[in-house]
C-alpha cells in the first residue's frame, strides 16, 4: 500500500539556551551545545527481508563513560573495616634508652640501643600503616560513590527514553529507515553532549585524588624522616667517643620530634580521610547540575522522536497517517 510522503521535523536536538556555571574552582566554563539541523523524513513502504532494528535497542545504555584514573584504582579490599588508630605509647622507649645510658658500660650497649630504636620504628610504622588502611578505605568508598553516580546517571537517561518510547517497544524498522536513523543519531548526539558537559566533573575527581594521594605520601615521608638522623649514628665508626655518644647527643631531640610528628601525622591523616569522601561527594552535584542544563534538549528529542515514530507505527500497521 502506498502512502503520501509526509515531511517531518528533524529529530536533532536544538541548541540549549543557557551556559553552564561551574560549581567548582578550576573547571572550564561553558557547555557545548548540540547543533541545529533538519531534513525531511518520509514514510515509505517497507521492503521485505531487510535488516531491521527495534526502537528499544537504540536507547543509550552508557551516556557517560569517564576515562578517569581514579576509577582505574578500584581495588579488592578485605572485608575488614579499619578504624583510625590511637596514638602509640612512645614514652616507654625513652625510658629504655635513658636506662641504658645510666649504666657504666653504656658505650658497649650499641646492639641494645639499636634494638630499642628498631622496636620504636616498628611501632611507628604499624601506626602509619593503620592510618593508611583507614585512608585507603575512605578513598575506596569515594571512588565507588563516583562510579555509582555515573551508573545512576546513565540509568536515569535510559529510563527517561525507555519511558517516553514505551509505546514503541515492539516497533522494529529497517536499519536505513530515515526516522529510525534520525532518532538514533539524536540519541547519540545527546549522549555525546552529556559526556562533554560532565567531563569537568571527571577532571575534578582526578585532581582531588591526586592531591590527597600526594598529601598522604608527603606526610609519610615526614614521619619517616625523623628516624634518619639516629640511624646515621649506627652507621658511624667513630663519633666523639663512639656510636653511643652519637645516640646520646641526638636521642632527646629525636624522641621529642618523632612524638610531635606522630601527632601531626594522625591529625593530617584524619582530615585527609574525611576530606577525600566529602570533596568527592560534590561529584554528584556537578554531574546533576551539568546534566540538567541539557534537560531541554532531552525533552525535544523525545517529543520529535515520538511524532516521527508514531507516523512509522501507523504506517507499519497499515493505517492512514492521520486516522
Amino acid at each position: 500500500m502506498k502512502y503520501e510522503a509526509i515531511s517531518l521535523l528533524a529529530l536533532l536536538v536544538l541548541p540549549i539556551g543557557s551556559l553552564a556555571v561551574d560549581i567548582f574552582d578550576g573547571m572550564e566554563d561553558g557547555v557545548s551545545e548540540p547543533a541545529e539541523d533538519s531534513f525531511d523524513v518520509t514514510v515509505k513502504d517497507e521492503p521485505e527481508n531487510v535488516p531491521k532494528k527495534c526502537v528499544k535497542d537504540i536507547i543509550p545504555d552508557d551516556s557517560i563513560s569517564f576515562k578517569s584514573k581514579a576509577l582505574q584504582k578500584l581495588k579488592n579490599l578485605s572485608n575488614e573495616v579499619p578504624q583510625a588508630p590511637p596514638l602509640p605509647k612512645l614514652g616507654q622507649f625513652w625510658t629504655q634508652i635513658t636506662t641504658i645510658f645510666q649504666q657504666p658500660t653504656f658505650a658497649e650497649k650499641v646492639e641494645e640501643a639499636k634494638q630499642v630504636i628498631n622496636q620504636y620504628r616498628a611501632l611507628i610504622k604499624a601506626f602509619s600503616d593503620e592510618w593508611l588502611k583507614f585512608f585507603t578505605k575512605n578513598r575506596q568508598d569515594a571512588i565507588e560513590n563516583v562510579q555509582k553516580v555515573i551508573q545512576d546517571t546513565n540509568q536515569e537517561i535510559k529510563s527517561f527514553f525507555t519511558r517516553k518510547f514505551s509505546e514503541f517497544d515492539g516497533l522494529c524498522l529497517p536499519e536505513d529507515n530515515e526516522c529510525l536513523q534520525s532518532v538514533q543519531n539524536s540519541l547519540k548526539e545527546y549522549s555525546k553532549k552529556v559526556e562533554e558537559n560532565t567531563a569537568a566533573c571527571g577532571e575534578f575527581v582526578d585532581r582531588q585524588f591526586d592531591q590527597h594521594d600526594q598529601l598522604v605520601a608527603d606526610e609519610q615521608k615526614k614521619l619517616e624522616s625523623g628516624l634518619l638522623r639516629i640511624d646515621g649514628c649506627f652507621q658511624k665508626k667513630e663519633f666523639l667517643g663512639g656510636v653511643m655518644a652519637c645516640v646520646g647527643s641526638v636521642a632527646a631531640n629525636f624522641f621529642h620530634q618523632t612524638s610531635q610528628a606522630t601527632q601531626k601525622f594522625a591529625t593530617v591523616m584524619g582530615k585527609a580521610s574525611a576530606s577525600v569522601r566529602n570533596r568527592l561527594g560534590r561529584f554528584r552535584t556537578c554531574v546533576v547540575e551539568r546534566k540538567r542544563l541539557l534537560a531541554g534538549g532531552q525533552n525535544q528529542i523525545s517529543e520529535k522522536a515520538t511524532a516521527c515514530l508514531k507516523a512509522q507505527k501507523s504506517s507499519s500497521s497499515g493505517a492512514g497517517l492521520f486516522q
